[in-house]
């Protein structure tokens, strides 16, 4: 599976219709999937899908987490398996997949402190 990421300024999204999002290409034959709202285990996944347009919309959507590194990266491939694998089940195979990292990760002024992530996924399927 081929692996492609693109770093996000979500400063640059304030008071935007979208919000922070990433824009990627889409080749015509390609058929796209991406989570339409953040996703929380084990709950069911909301898929947006794109068959039609030339270019691939992928929301960023926040994710917080404690304010450890370790724990905020379990998390990050704990999360991506389960989309991975819930993509998986339309066809059976995953092309590539796209990560979109919002920038700056946000501190919360919790105590302990929380850390804000925003983090878009997108599925190349076959």
């Amino acid at each position: 599976m081929k692996f492609t990421f693109n770093r996000i300024d979500v400063p640059a999204y304030a008071g935007t219709q979208h919000g922070p999002h990433d824009i990627i290409p889409r080749e015509t034959a390609e058929w796209w999937v991406t989570p339409q709202a953040p996703v929380a285990l084990p709950n069911p996944i909301e898929w947006g899908f794109h068959k039609r347009e030339d270019q691939v919309l992928v929301q960023l959507h926040p994710y917080l987490l404690p304010g450890d590194p370790a724990l905020a990266l379990g998390f990050m491939m704990q999360l991506g398996v389960y989309i991975a694998a819930s993509a998986k089940n339309f066809t059976g195979e995953l092309l590539q997949l796209h990560l979109s990292i919002g920038n700056p990760v946000n501190i919360t002024q919790e105590q302990p402190p929380a850390w804000q992530y925003q983090v878009g996924f997108a599925f190349r399927i076959k």
